[in-house]
C-alpha cells in the first residue's frame, strides 16, 4: 500500500460546487480513513481543511470528501 492517499474535496460557496484533489502522506491524517469517512466531525473538518491550499480554503465550506484511487499530472510533449 502506498504511503500516500488521494482525497477529492467538494466545496461550495452557496452558488456553485468546486472540486479539488489533494495527494498527501497517509500519516498526515490523525485517524486515517476514518477522518475522511467522518469529515463532518468538527475535529476532522479542521484537519482536512488544513490540507487544502489557502486559495481553495477561501472558496467556501466542505460539503463532501472522498478518497480516490490516484491523481496523475500529465505533461504534454514539447
Amino acid at each position: 500500500m502506498s504511503p500516500e492517499i488521494c482525497i477529492l474535496f467538494t466545496l461550495t460557496d452557496g452558488h456553485a460546487l468546486y472540486r479539488c484533489a489533494v495527494k498527501i502522506d497517509a500519516n498526515a491524517l490523525p485517524s486515517g480513513a476514518e477522518t475522511v469517512q467522518y469529515f463532518r466531525e468538527p475535529e476532522n473538518e479542521l484537519a482536512l481543511t488544513s490540507l487544502l491550499p489557502e486559495h481553495v480554503r477561501s472558496v467556501g465550506k466542505i460539503v463532501d470528501v472522498e478518497e480516490i484511487f490516484e491523481i496523475v499530472i500529465l505533461k504534454h510533449n514539447q
